[in-house]
């Protein structure tokens, strides 16, 4: 369901946009650190983005990414299934640069299981919340960008830190 709502978002708001030659669009290959507290669960993904001079909206899906650990004589193991997000970034730069600030939209579908003297449970579970973060995309060719952001996030994503590296194809 919220998937469904954060795709809708990312099609009203691309719908309402002045598709024109001189707002291009991007598509590409990321990766995505995602740290809650102790953990750190790496995935890798598709960002897709739509710029403008300063305001630009990215949506990005990333997929896989586990942890393990063991505190107090738990053994705990996570599994990202999927994270989308979609971003609003505003930013301006120079010619070869572009630094923004953002806000966005995200949805973590996980799955855990931990156990302890010989008995071990498992969970399903999706959360979500709003992110808010910097980053700056440098231009490395004729139609390759190269970018890099960082974001916190809040409510149910309250203590989660992402760090995102993508190369995309302007088209």
């Amino acid at each position: 369901m919220v998937k469904s709502k954060i795709f809708l978002f990312f099609l009203l708001c691309v719908g309402t946009m002045n598709l024109n030659a001189e707002s291009p669009h991007s598509f590409g290959i990321g990766g995505l650190n995602t740290s809650v507290d102790s953990q750190d669960l790496s995935s890798g993904g598709l960002v897709y983005e739509y710029k403008t001079d300063n305001v630009a909206l990215e949506a990005s899906v990333y997929f896989g990414g586990s942890a393990t650990d063991a505190v107090d004589g738990i053994n705990l193991a996570v599994d990202i299934d999927s994270v989308v997000s979609t971003k609003l970034k505003y930013g301006s730069g120079g010619e070869k640069s572009y630094f923004y600030g953002f806000i966005g939209y995200t949805s973590i579908s996980l799955n855990a299981v931990g156990c302890a003297f010989g008995t071990c449970a498992a969970a399903s579970d999706t959360t979500d919340g709003f992110e808010a973060g910097v980053g700056l995309d440098l231009d490395v060719g004729e139609n390759w960008i190269l970018g890099g952001k960082f974001s916190t996030g809040f409510n149910d994503l309250d203590e989660t830190d992402f760090f995102a590296l993508d190369i995309r194809y302007r088209f």
